[in-house]
């Protein structure tokens, strides 16, 4: 995908924050981490040396799917994007596949006839 490197900013809040501005470290000023820095764990974990990938969105439901390949692997990334929960079906292209949530949390799956199912939870946020 031609990317070299890729930065945070930021990684902890800084002064500005305590002088009230507005919080958006991975990190907060007391030590503690936000959810973001979970996530941007996972990615750099996971998503290291992707050399292509596509999206797709399914407007009925709000699911989206990222699917990345890297050698040796394939990673498959979904959410849900309205406030209802969804359930995804895809196609198993192995017996079993590792399931990572948004924390890094991780766990194995095993197919079941041919595919894997996933139900998400509804997006939250909603404005």
């Amino acid at each position: 995908m031609g990317v070299q490197r890729i930065e945070v900013n930021r990684m902890i809040d800084g002064t500005d924050f305590t002088a009230g501005g507005e919080p958006f470290g991975l990190v907060r000023n007391d030590g503690s981490v936000r959810p973001a820095y979970y996530a941007f764990k996972t990615v750099s974990t996971y998503f290291s040396h992707a050399t292509d990938g596509t999206l797709s969105v399914d407007p009925p439901t709000g699911v989206y799917e990222v699917v990345l390949h890297r050698p040796g692997a394939t990673i498959t990334v979904l959410w849900d994007q309205k406030p209802l929960a969804a359930v995804v079906t895809i196609a198993a292209i192995s017996p079993s596949a590792l399931v990572v949530d948004k924390l890094g949390q991780s766990h194995r799956v095993v197919a079941q006839g041919g595919h894997y199912v996933f139900h998400l939870a509804p997006a939250t946020g909603q404005h």
